[in-house]
Protein backbone atom coordinates (compact mmCIF):
# COMPACT_ATOMS: atom_id res chain seq x y z
CA UNK A 1 0.00 0.00 0.00
CA UNK A 2 1.23 3.63 -0.53
CA UNK A 3 -0.28 6.31 1.06
CA UNK A 4 0.70 9.80 -0.16
CA UNK A 5 -0.15 12.97 1.63
CA UNK A 6 -3.59 15.02 0.10
CA UNK A 7 -1.64 16.06 -2.53
CA UNK A 8 -2.15 12.92 -4.87
CA UNK A 9 -0.23 10.41 -5.75
CA UNK A 10 3.16 12.46 -6.76
CA UNK A 11 6.55 10.71 -6.99
CA UNK A 12 8.73 13.11 -5.69
CA UNK A 13 12.43 12.80 -7.69
CA UNK A 14 15.20 15.60 -7.24
CA UNK A 15 15.75 18.13 -10.49
CA UNK A 16 19.25 19.19 -11.77
CA UNK A 17 20.65 22.28 -12.89
CA UNK A 18 18.90 24.68 -15.20
CA UNK A 19 15.36 22.42 -14.01
CA UNK A 20 15.99 22.93 -10.18
CA UNK A 21 15.33 26.62 -10.83
CA UNK A 22 12.06 26.22 -12.85
CA UNK A 23 10.73 23.65 -10.86
CA UNK A 24 11.16 26.10 -7.94
CA UNK A 25 9.23 28.81 -9.50
CA UNK A 26 6.49 26.55 -10.81
CA UNK A 27 5.94 25.12 -7.17
CA UNK A 28 4.64 28.47 -5.51
CA UNK A 29 1.52 30.06 -7.10
CA UNK A 30 -0.74 32.85 -5.90
CA UNK A 31 -4.68 32.68 -6.15
CA UNK A 32 -6.41 36.10 -7.21
CA UNK A 33 -7.09 36.89 -3.47
CA UNK A 34 -3.54 36.64 -2.71
CA UNK A 35 -3.22 33.13 -0.77
CA UNK A 36 -0.47 31.62 -1.82
CA UNK A 37 0.18 28.00 -2.95
CA UNK A 38 2.48 25.21 -3.04
CA UNK A 39 2.52 22.71 -6.06
CA UNK A 40 3.98 19.63 -4.36
CA UNK A 41 3.64 17.75 -7.64
CA UNK A 42 6.09 19.83 -9.00
CA UNK A 43 8.48 20.43 -5.94
CA UNK A 44 11.64 19.27 -6.63
CA UNK A 45 12.84 16.57 -3.52
CA UNK A 46 15.65 17.29 -0.79
CA UNK A 47 18.91 16.11 -1.87
CA UNK A 48 20.20 15.91 1.78
CA UNK A 49 19.05 12.60 3.63
CA UNK A 50 18.74 11.66 6.92
CA UNK A 51 18.05 7.90 8.27
CA UNK A 52 16.35 7.79 11.49
CA UNK A 53 15.71 5.05 14.22
CA UNK A 54 13.57 7.33 16.27
CA UNK A 55 11.71 10.55 16.68
CA UNK A 56 11.11 13.12 18.99
CA UNK A 57 8.42 16.26 19.61
CA UNK A 58 9.41 19.43 21.48
CA UNK A 59 8.12 22.45 21.60
CA UNK A 60 10.45 24.95 23.26
CA UNK A 61 12.39 28.43 22.47
CA UNK A 62 9.35 29.65 20.37
CA UNK A 63 9.26 26.64 18.24
CA UNK A 64 8.00 22.99 17.68
CA UNK A 65 10.82 20.60 16.85
CA UNK A 66 11.04 17.54 15.58
CA UNK A 67 14.19 15.39 16.26
CA UNK A 68 15.45 12.86 15.03
CA UNK A 69 18.22 10.16 15.83
CA UNK A 70 20.52 7.61 14.58
CA UNK A 71 21.27 5.05 16.91
CA UNK A 72 24.80 3.49 17.90
CA UNK A 73 24.06 -0.21 17.84
CA UNK A 74 25.34 -0.42 21.31
CA UNK A 75 22.60 1.65 22.28
CA UNK A 76 24.19 3.88 24.74
CA UNK A 77 24.98 6.83 22.68
CA UNK A 78 23.57 8.76 19.39
CA UNK A 79 25.58 8.71 16.62
CA UNK A 80 23.93 11.63 15.17
CA UNK A 81 20.89 13.99 15.76
CA UNK A 82 18.65 16.04 13.36
CA UNK A 83 16.41 18.77 14.83
CA UNK A 84 13.82 20.23 12.45
CA UNK A 85 12.25 23.14 13.62
CA UNK A 86 8.66 24.88 12.61
CA UNK A 87 7.37 28.23 13.14
CA UNK A 88 4.33 27.76 15.43
CA UNK A 89 1.79 28.99 12.86
CA UNK A 90 3.30 26.68 10.03
CA UNK A 91 3.08 23.84 12.57
CA UNK A 92 -0.71 24.50 12.80
CA UNK A 93 -1.70 25.38 9.87
CA UNK A 94 0.50 23.13 7.61
CA UNK A 95 2.02 20.31 9.11
CA UNK A 96 -1.47 19.48 11.51
CA UNK A 97 -3.79 20.81 9.12
CA UNK A 98 -2.85 18.64 6.21
CA UNK A 99 -1.82 15.45 7.95
CA UNK A 100 -5.06 14.60 9.77
CA UNK A 101 -6.31 11.72 6.74
CA UNK A 102 -2.79 10.83 6.73
CA UNK A 103 -2.56 10.54 10.10
CA UNK A 104 -6.15 8.65 10.54
CA UNK A 105 -5.12 6.39 7.51
CA UNK A 106 -2.33 4.92 9.14
CA UNK A 107 -3.75 4.50 13.07
CA UNK A 108 -6.40 2.31 11.05
CA UNK A 109 -4.44 0.40 9.29
CA UNK A 110 -1.91 -0.43 12.65
CA UNK A 111 -4.57 -0.97 14.53
CA UNK A 112 -6.57 -3.32 12.21
CA UNK A 113 -3.42 -5.09 11.80
CA UNK A 114 -3.11 -4.17 7.91
CA UNK A 115 0.53 -2.85 8.82
CA UNK A 116 2.37 -4.84 11.49
CA UNK A 117 5.23 -3.35 13.37
CA UNK A 118 7.81 -5.06 15.61
CA UNK A 119 8.01 -4.68 18.86
CA UNK A 120 9.02 -0.87 20.35
CA UNK A 121 12.80 -0.77 21.65
CA UNK A 122 12.65 3.02 22.90
CA UNK A 123 15.86 5.19 22.36
CA UNK A 124 15.94 8.37 24.32
CA UNK A 125 16.83 10.91 21.31
CA UNK A 126 16.43 14.02 23.45
CA UNK A 127 18.58 12.35 26.52
CA UNK A 128 21.61 10.56 24.53
CA UNK A 129 24.00 12.42 23.83
CA UNK A 130 24.97 12.70 19.96
CA UNK A 131 28.70 12.47 18.19
CA UNK A 132 27.23 14.50 15.63
CA UNK A 133 24.13 17.03 15.98
CA UNK A 134 22.43 19.57 12.84
CA UNK A 135 19.62 21.68 12.85
CA UNK A 136 17.48 23.55 10.40
CA UNK A 137 14.00 25.42 10.05
CA UNK A 138 11.26 24.16 7.66
CA UNK A 139 7.78 25.71 7.24
CA UNK A 140 6.36 22.87 4.94
CA UNK A 141 6.42 19.21 4.43
CA UNK A 142 5.49 16.02 2.17
CA UNK A 143 4.87 12.29 4.30
CA UNK A 144 5.23 9.70 2.71
CA UNK A 145 4.75 5.55 3.36
CA UNK A 146 4.56 1.94 1.85
CA UNK A 147 4.50 -0.84 3.72
CA UNK A 148 6.43 -0.21 6.65
CA UNK A 149 8.65 2.40 5.35
CA UNK A 150 8.05 6.28 5.47
CA UNK A 151 9.72 9.38 4.69
CA UNK A 152 9.32 12.62 5.24
CA UNK A 153 9.93 15.47 2.82
CA UNK A 154 11.01 19.43 5.08
CA UNK A 155 10.99 22.41 2.99
CA UNK A 156 11.78 26.30 4.11
CA UNK A 157 10.54 29.40 2.61
CA UNK A 158 11.95 32.36 4.03
CA UNK A 159 10.46 34.81 5.81
CA UNK A 160 12.21 37.60 3.98
CA UNK A 161 10.76 35.73 0.86
CA UNK A 162 7.28 35.79 2.35
CA UNK A 163 7.40 39.52 3.23
CA UNK A 164 8.72 40.50 -0.39
CA UNK A 165 5.62 38.67 -1.87
CA UNK A 166 3.10 40.31 0.53
CA UNK A 167 5.16 44.01 -0.15
CA UNK A 168 5.55 43.61 -3.98
CA UNK A 169 3.06 40.87 -5.25
CA UNK A 170 5.46 39.02 -7.34
CA UNK A 171 6.98 35.86 -7.06
CA UNK A 172 9.92 36.01 -8.86
CA UNK A 173 13.16 34.82 -7.37
CA UNK A 174 11.74 33.59 -4.49
CA UNK A 175 12.32 29.68 -4.07
CA UNK A 176 10.97 27.11 -1.94
CA UNK A 177 13.85 25.31 -0.86
CA UNK A 178 14.21 22.03 -0.39
CA UNK A 179 15.74 21.14 3.18
CA UNK A 180 16.18 17.56 3.97
CA UNK A 181 14.27 13.91 3.51
CA UNK A 182 14.43 11.56 6.51
CA UNK A 183 13.33 7.85 6.37
CA UNK A 184 12.16 6.22 9.21
CA UNK A 185 9.42 3.59 9.87
CA UNK A 186 5.47 3.85 10.45
CA UNK A 187 5.95 2.91 13.88
CA UNK A 188 8.25 5.97 14.00
CA UNK A 189 6.21 8.16 12.08
CA UNK A 190 3.33 7.05 13.86
CA UNK A 191 4.91 8.57 17.26
CA UNK A 192 5.64 11.49 16.05
CA UNK A 193 2.35 12.14 14.43
CA UNK A 194 0.50 11.07 17.60
CA UNK A 195 2.91 13.49 19.72
CA UNK A 196 2.60 16.27 17.38
CA UNK A 197 -1.55 16.53 17.67
CA UNK A 198 -0.87 16.37 21.48
CA UNK A 199 0.91 19.77 21.60
CA UNK A 200 -2.01 21.12 18.79
CA UNK A 201 -3.97 23.47 21.79
CA UNK A 202 -0.54 24.37 23.39
CA UNK A 203 1.17 25.59 20.27
CA UNK A 204 -2.62 27.26 19.31
CA UNK A 205 -2.40 29.67 22.40
CA UNK A 206 0.77 31.05 21.29
CA UNK A 207 0.50 31.40 17.17
CA UNK A 208 -0.32 33.79 14.85
CA UNK A 209 -3.99 33.52 13.64
CA UNK A 210 -3.10 32.92 9.58
CA UNK A 211 0.05 31.67 8.05
CA UNK A 212 1.06 34.66 5.84
CA UNK A 213 -2.14 33.32 3.78
CA UNK A 214 -0.24 30.71 2.89
CA UNK A 215 -1.47 26.85 2.05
Amino acid sequence: MVDHRRHGKNIMKPAKGAQNAEAARQALTRDADGTLRVRMDVLRAPENVYDSDAVAVGFRNGTVSFFFGKADVSGGRLRSRLEVRYPLEAFRDHFLGNSREFHEALRRDLELGVIKTTPYQPIDVLGLSADKEHSLWANFDYLARTGTQASLDFFHLPPGDVVRISKTGSLQGVEIVPAVRVFTTVGELMRLLETAVGLEQEVSAYAPERFGELK
